[in-house]
């Protein structure tokens, strides 16, 4: 009984570990991205400087990720193959959700000129998809809602409409593919209705495949704005350079 709830926490801790080196290696690669097209020397300082420490983290990420995927085999309990294909799953989408971001951050930098504009610009645009984009789409949801609900089909309208205005922030998208791998036993990201879980047995995981269909959408909707990211900044880095 003991048992259980350490395996947990120790995977919990060696997941953290691999979203903190991603987190961390994406500074690293967004400003080596940066550098090939940067001509002012104290923008290239500014950069190395934030390269360097980012590379202190990645180092203290990745010796949290060596000494607690260690610490799991010496529980006893070493993961499956399943859950190995499932980590890996996890670390695909935490790459196209850091992506994303990475695509974001690059896309302010061709825009301004400024490092510290671009930076702020960007964790200002992650704030506001992380705090107040949920607040406004529950805004937008109350707003259609009826004075009084008279059947299911309205119900269900709603709450796909809630779910759909949620979706267009990345971390949703990110923490549904998340919830749905990390968590076997998940079998909807939506509304369920008591007669679509006739025939299911409670508390029976998911096989992998039936998972990544889960997921599928929320990885394809992060491909497709980390690629129109980054094609927004190509348009526009071209268009600068053609102009000079």
């Amino acid at each position: 009984m003991l048992a259980f709830p350490a395996y947990t926490w120790w995977k919990f801790l060696h997941v953290a570990g691999v979203i903190a080196f991603v987190m961390f290696h994406g500074v690293s690669m967004m400003v080596a991205l940066q550098l090939r097209t940067e001509r002012d020397r104290a923008r290239i300082a500014t950069m190395t400087q934030l390269s360097g420490s980012s590379l202190r983290g990645m180092y203290v990420a990745l010796l949290w990720l060596i000494v607690f995927g260690a610490g799991l085999l010496l529980l006893g309990l070493p993961p499956r193959g399943v859950e190995v294909a499932r980590a890996l799953g996890f670390l695909g989408v935490a790459v196209a959700y850091g992506g994303v971001w990475l695509a974001v951050a690059m896309f302010f930098s061709v825009v301004f000129r400024s490092t510290a504009t671009s930076a702020l610009s960007a964790l200002g645009l992650w704030l506001f998809f992380f705090i107040l984009w949920p607040l406004i789409a529950q805004a937008i949801t109350r707003a259609f809602v009826p004075p009084e609900i008279t059947s299911l089909d309205q119900y269900i309208g709603l709450q796909e409409l809630a779910l759909a205005l949620q979706r267009l922030s990345p971390g949703t998208l990110f923490s549904e593919a998340v919830l749905a791998l990390l968590n076997p036993e998940t079998r909807t990201l939506g509304p369920m209705l008591p007669s679509q879980m006739r025939g299911a047995i409670m508390g029976a995981p998911l096989p992998l495949g039936q998972s990544l269909l889960l997921i599928w959408p929320q990885v394809t909707g992060l491909i497709a704005g980390m690629i129109v990211v980054f094609s927004a900044s190509y348009v526009i880095f071209q268009r600068e350079e053609v102009r000079a």
